[in-house]
């Protein structure tokens, strides 16, 4: 849908079998609905490799069974997704998916519901319905998944302090990146980052 340009190559005699099992193309392009797939199962690949702990080899091979898995189903939902639309439908998706690319890329925007309506010319209640039929969740949950998503890649792939990692996620306030970020992710930002 645009927003991201994700690719993996992982090589192993395995990989043949898991891709045939999951019905996944190989060096070929597709869509999918839920992003963050890859990142979610590099960054288990990634602790298992600095942890070393006994066993870390089955669990990175067990990480990438589950990314493949995660992949799979979430290409599938994507393919019923599309064929699901009237017309109509993929004409106002068009728009949405529009909207949707700017969430991503500027999350620390101040969003509001309002705005974003009135940005397709709709009321808050239509612009709402819309967006969960076209990607099963609020507007208001998907931006604060988008935020989150951009602080954990921040928080992993930077040196920035915490509070301005929230800040640069759309966050107003350290306290509350610190206690959704804790709520979504499972530990505090900081721990997260490892500092």
């Amino acid at each position: 849908e645009g927003f991201r340009n994700d690719w993996i190559h992982i090589t192993g005699r395995d990989m043949p079998r898991l891709l045939r099992r999951y019905r996944l193309p190989v060096n070929r392009v597709f869509s999918v609905r839920e992003s963050g797939v890859l990142k979610f199962g590099l960054r288990g690949i990634q602790r298992e490799i600095h942890a070393q702990d006994p066993l870390c080899r089955e669990a990175i091979a067990g990480w990438v069974e589950m990314m493949i898995l995660l992949l799979a189903r979430s290409r599938s939902l994507a393919a019923v997704d599309d064929r699901a639309a009237t017309v109509a439908e993929r004409h106002w998706k068009e728009r949405f998916l529009d909207l949707r690319r700017e969430l991503h890329d500027d999350p620390a925007r101040r969003w509001t519901l309002a705005g974003m309506a009135r940005r397709l010319c709709l009321s808050p209640g239509r612009f709402r319905a819309l967006y969960g039929c076209f990607f099963r969740t609020s507007p208001v949950e998907d931006l604060i998944r988008m935020r989150i998503e951009h602080a954990q890649w921040l928080l992993g792939s930077s040196d920035m302090p915490v509070a301005r990692v929230g800040a640069a996620c759309g966050f107003a306030s350290p306290y509350y990146f610190s206690r959704v970020f804790s709520a979504r992710v499972g530990c505090p930002p900081g721990k997260y980052a490892g500092r």
